[in-house]
């Protein structure tokens, strides 16, 4: 049939015939089951983009033709799916939105209820939880009316799925229930396979692993009395794979369930000709084998999955076999293979990263899932590089690497939380990071299970440092300093912030004065993006007192770029009224006055500060300063983070989209200041959007703060920083310094509760 699809579009492409036979013979191709197949088996951005370049091709031509195109809600449906695969997602979106409206201006149910569904998949995969909820919800409703119950389950697995991603479980449960309230009807036998699956990783998630297991068990019964074909072929794949993930705490003899399961996944796909599936199925019992130790059995089953993922040109799948292959290289103790192999694994990640991240609802952190690769590269370097110790030249070798494997997963990482490229946009200008300037470094601490390694960048160069401190214990110790901070009556944070400073500072503070630094600019990790540095105290003084802090997510994502203090504008934002539930900040206007005296400002206050407002003044006029006054908060989701104006919230992405409008203008936005906002506390994901905030906004400078502040004070330290900004020799990262160190030595507001949350993000010159 894929043969007779080509010679079909090479017939079309030749116009041979009339326009009433053009438009059968594409929709012909567009609508054939070999096109769909072939749509969903090609997974890399080439063979997409040919298959969508055809359709378009073909449209034009209909089009060239005088010839009215026919546009049906499959089409549009058959467009989203393939941008999709492409990762272009507003496109995908605008074929949806197509969809919709033709599926409604021709009131037909069934075009009406698959659409439904598609947006409501849509905006799961996007993190957008409740606009999928509404819009999965509106397709069970249609689809009740139309009466096709396999319909209506499948929806309501879906959004039984995303009530578990957003937390909701009873609501979940009560679905996943309803669903399997007629089990002992043999013809849905796949569905509810399906559904007690989808449970056992619904209790998974909530770590209830023997309510889990009772379901597991419940879908494997299911799922063997189904007729050989893919679908069994994948459950069985599931089942398998959440039976290793459970372990043997709780199932005793899990590896003779896990191994029954996927090994009838081989044999099944195998005698089917399923080689994608065959592919996991080889891959999971390699897994299974590494979990027991047999690591030469497990090589060569994951070396198979990993042949069949390059002759089925599978990416998604082969980085997983690769990354399998590195643990199991370096469990045999051979490091240089082992890193060879994860080095393919990131090279066989980087191009598919975005896509991965965008089609699924993933549980768990960006470090826990994918993540993971990068964080033991970077670990298997640094312990090689100990390994080295007279080969000087090795060792600097292997901590650079180390150094960019790291710089690979902060943009990584990021963009799994903003969802979007704007780091690739970012990475494309930047000066490298091997550029600091004199007086200037940077420290990459990264935390491992069982310690916390130091990278120090200088001009000089590259150097690693250890603190044998635990994860759990630095994570303890992070959470207790991050509490006590906060509370302006008691100075108990000090022991906190000492200890904090033994294990992240001392052990480079003497390079630290052998190179006169002043400037430290701190790429966090983990927990430790929840904590002010410039409260860490050396038992005399806070460390503010002798370096400038700077908090970057990753130096290859800074450019670090002077601020042209010749013509500086200032667009100065806020809010000063009680609205929407959020206290009144009446000290924002002394904050904006007190700008507007040092600069040339254009002023939206109150009422005034809109979203519409702050887009047509944005457009109006040139400003590289941006100064929004006004509660903002950062949430683990970037979708629920965001500024407020008077009348609404302005969400990241709308920030993104208003600041961009600007970028293009003669002068740059350097520098936006938010005075007002906090993350969610201790969350490290929601202090990532914060770290984050620059990139995203597309400027190179922000200033933000971890928690809410006093707003008097606020307005003292955002005054001083703007006046010390006023000095042309004084570089962002000195002018918020100074600003702070001038409250450390007053009466007020000297405890850190005041001054240390305010962070100066990216650009520090």
């Amino acid at each position: 049939m894929k043969k007779l699809i080509i010679a079909l579009i090479k017939f079309v492409e030749s116009k041979k015939f009339s326009n009433s036979i053009l438009i059968l013979l594409t929709l012909i191709i567009v609508f054939s089951p070999a096109w769909a197949s072939e749509t969903k088996n090609d997974t890399t951005a080439s063979n997409h983009s040919r298959l969508l370049e055809k359709i378009q091709t073909i449209k034009k031509q209909l089009t060239s033709e005088n010839t009215a195109v026919i546009e049906t809600p499959a089409l549009y449906l058959k467009l989203a799916k393939t941008y999709s695969k492409l990762g272009k997602s507003k496109k995908e979106f605008e074929a949806l939105n197509n969809a919709s409206d033709i599926a409604n201006l021709l009131n037909n149910q069934q075009d009406k209820l698959s659409v439904l569904i598609e947006l409501g998949n849509y905006y799961a995969h996007r993190g957008d939880f409740n606009k999928s909820e509404k819009f999965l919800l509106s397709s069970i409703n249609l689809a009740a009316t139309m009466n096709n119950q396999n319909v209506t389950f499948v929806i309501k697995n879906n959004l039984a799925n995303v009530y578990v991603s957003q937390g909701k479980f009873s609501d979940a449960y009560a679905l996943y229930t309803d669903i399997l309230s007629n089990e002992n009807d043999s013809k849905n036998r796949n569905i509810y396979a399906k559904t007690h699956l989808n449970m056992a990783r619904s209790y998974y998630t909530e770590n209830k692993p023997i309510k889990s297991k009772q379901h597991l068990s419940k879908a494997y019964n299911a799922t063997v009395k189904i007729v050989d074909n893919s679908e069994k072929v994948k459950l069985l794949l599931g089942i398998g794979k959440l039976f290793m993930n459970i372990g043997s705490e709780t199932i005793p003899n899990y590896q003779e369930q896990t191994f029954n399961a996927l090994n009838q996944a081989k044999q099944i796909s195998s005698a089917i000709g399923d080689n994608r599936s065959l592919t996991y199925a080889y891959g999971y019992l390699g897994r299974l084998y590494e979990i027991e130790e047999k690591t030469k059995d497990a090589l060569i089953l994951t070396r198979n999955a990993e042949k069949l993922a390059l002759l089925e040109n599978m990416p998604e799948s082969l980085y997983q076999w690769q990354w399998q292959i590195a643990r199991l290289l370096k469990l045999s103790g051979d490091s240089s293979a082992a890193i060879l192999a994860y080095q393919a694994a990131i090279n066989t990640l980087e191009p598919i990263r975005h896509l991965l991240l965008r089609g699924q609802i993933r549980h768990g952190s960006f470090r826990q899932t994918i993540g993971g690769v990068y964080i033991e590269l970077t670990d298997l370097l640094l312990t090689t590089s100990t390994d080295n110790k007279k080969d000087t030249k090795n060792i600097t070798r292997l901590l650079v690497q180390a150094r960019e494997i790291m710089e690979s997963y902060k943009g990584a990482e990021l963009q799994d939380y903003f969802q979007d490229d704007c780091v690739t946009k970012l990475t494309n200008k930047t000066r490298g990071i091997d550029k600091l300037d004199n007086h200037t470094a940077a420290i990459y601490p990264i935390v491992f299970p069982d310690r916390i390694e130091l990278l120090l960048s200088t001009p000089d160069g590259l150097k690693r440092f250890s603190s044998n401190i635990d994860e759990k214990t630095l994570t303890n110790e992070s959470q207790n300093f991050r509490r006590l901070v906060e509370k302006r009556t008691t100075r108990q944070y000090l022991k906190h912030a000492k200890k904090l400073y033994q294990w992240l500072i001392d052990p480079i503070k003497d390079e630290l004065e052998k190179q006169s630094i002043n400037t430290l600019v701190v790429i966090p990790d983990s927990i430790l993006r929840t904590i002010p540095f410039a409260a860490l105290h050396d038992g005399k003084q806070f460390i503010v007192n002798n370096y400038a802090i700077v908090v970057s997510p990753g130096l290859s994502l800074t450019d670090p770029q002077p601020l042209d203090r010749e013509d500086i504008s200032i667009m100065g934002n806020g809010i000063t009224d009680s609205i929407q539930g959020f206290p009144a900040l009446p000290y924002v206007d002394n904050e904006l006055k007190n700008i507007n005296q040092l600069y040339e400002t254009a002023l939206l206050k109150d009422k005034h500060f809109t979203e519409q407002n702050f887009q047509n003044t944005l457009k109006k006029q040139p400003f590289n300063i941006v100064h929004i006054a006004s509660h903002g908060q950062f949430e683990s989701n970037s979708q629920d983070s965001f500024l407020l104006t008077y009348s609404s919230k302005l969400t990241m992405n709308k920030l993104e989209k208003y600041l961009l409008q600007a970028k293009f203008r003669d002068k740059p936005i350097e520098l936006l200041t938010l005075s007002a906002c906090q993350t969610a506390k201790g969350d490290d994901r929601a202090a990532l959007g914060l770290a984050g905030i620059a990139i995203k906004a597309g400027v190179r400078s922000a200033v933000a703060t971890l928690w809410f502040v006093n707003d008097n004070a606020s307005s003292t330290l955002v005054s001083d920083f703007y006046q010390q900004l006023n000095i042309n020799t004084i570089s962002k990262a000195k002018a918020l310094q100074k600003a702070q160190v001038a409250m450390i030595q007053g009466d007020r507001y000297r405890h850190p509760s005041y001054w240390s949350p305010f962070l100066l993000i990216g650009n520090w010159l």
